[in-house]
């Protein structure tokens, strides 16, 4: 797979003979095992995700529903009635979302390249941001700038 973002693709059997936990899981083995996340150009690996998805066959409500999580492959930094979380409360979603169901991949913990685990949504933010140079949640929200970026190991 050279798009990593294909990954994240609903499959076309979905409602068919594929389950959502199926393709969770093999969305969770790809970014768990075969991806780095990319940060001020030094790779990191993700330990703990967390999914979120809103369909009609699958309503979640702890989804956000932002329309943001209608996209596939972009960062979302959560909010509440449209500003940016602040304080321990603050979240970032790999989205997964395909025009009509909304999809989230929180990220939960990660790993440093010198081994540090960094636990906790607030704090993966927190350090992210940090890593990448940015002072906060909203001038990277309010923009294009992407904070990090995903490769194949």
């Amino acid at each position: 797979m050279s798009n990593w973002i294909s990954l994240l693709d609903k499959p076309e059997n979905l409602d068919e003979g594929e389950t959502i936990e199926t393709w969770f899981n093999r969305i969770a083995s790809q970014l768990l095992f075969g991806c780095y996340l990319v940060v001020g150009n030094q790779p990191h690996r993700l330990v703990e995700i967390e999914f979120y998805y809103f369909s009609e066959t699958h309503p979640d409500p702890f989804t956000h529903r932002a329309p943001l999580q209608l996209e596939c492959g972009r960062w979302y930094f959560h909010r509440t009635r449209g500003s940016y979380r602040s304080g321990s409360f603050k979240g970032l979603d790999l989205t997964f979302g395909d025009g009509q169901a909304f999809g989230g991949i929180l990220i939960r913990s990660l790993v440093t390249p010198d081994g540090k685990l960094i636990d906790g949504p607030s704090l993966c933010v927190d350090y992210l941001l940090a890593k990448a140079g940015v002072m906060g949640v909203a001038p990277v929200g309010s923009c294009d700038r992407k904070p990090c970026s995903m490769e194949y190991r």
